[in-house]
């Protein structure tokens, strides 16, 4: 969630940070940096009987404590946003993989045949882009289908679902032709010695 509130001020309760608050901070190469420490200004409390600590911003939230599985045991060694956020999504920063997305779809598949098997919502053009939400090595059919939003100029709708140069009525010919054509396959088979019909389709 880019631009969203920090780990600090919502369920990562860091005492240490608190202590340090106003104290120099640790620059890239280890030496001190101008930069102060700063500690949330929200108040933590243990929450349900797993003890959650959960900032005093998420009341309702912490009534459901029992409930939650907060993973805090993330973290990175890269200090730069795009490097990051492409590690977070692929677990690799300097060669390309499949995105978790990708991957949960590859190991688990889908149970709707007519959708995409997970999509991404405005997606980033910048910070890894594509990258973060791709297949990589896996089949194409593994990676999202991005739905771009209305704010940045898309129209909030699957890209290519429409052709500005065909009509509607030869789009519908168009694809009943290749229908057929997939039906005739089906029954004829490819053409291979022994094969009275496969599945191969255009």
């Amino acid at each position: 969630m880019r631009g969203g509130p920090s780990h600090v001020d919502t369920f990562d309760y860091k005492p240490q940070l608190q202590i340090d608050e106003g104290k120099p901070g640790i620059g890239r190469r280890g030496s001190r940096s101008r930069a102060k420490l700063l500690g949330s200004p929200w108040e933590f409390a243990r929450h349900g009987q797993n003890g959650l600590n959960i900032s005093e911003l998420f009341p309702n939230v912490a009534k459901h404590a029992d409930k939650l599985c907060l993973l805090n045991g993330m973290h990175t060694d890269l200090p730069n946003h795009p490097q990051a956020f492409v590690k977070m999504h692929t677990g690799n920063s300097q060669f390309v993989r499949p995105s978790l997305g990708a991957w949960t779809l590859y190991g688990l598949g889908t149970e709707n045949k007519n959708l995409p098997g997970f999509i991404v919502l405005s997606p980033q053009t910048g910070l890894g882009g594509a990258q973060n939400y791709g297949s990589s090595f896996l089949p194409a059919i593994y990676q999202a289908t991005p739905i771009r939003g209305s704010s940045r100029g898309g129209s909030g709708q699957i890209n290519n679902i429409t052709n500005p140069r065909v009509s509607k009525e030869a789009q519908r010919i168009q694809l009943d032709l290749v229908q057929s054509l997939n039906q005739e396959q089906l029954k004829t088979g490819c053409g291979k010695p022994g094969c009275g019909g496969c599945d191969r389709v255009f």
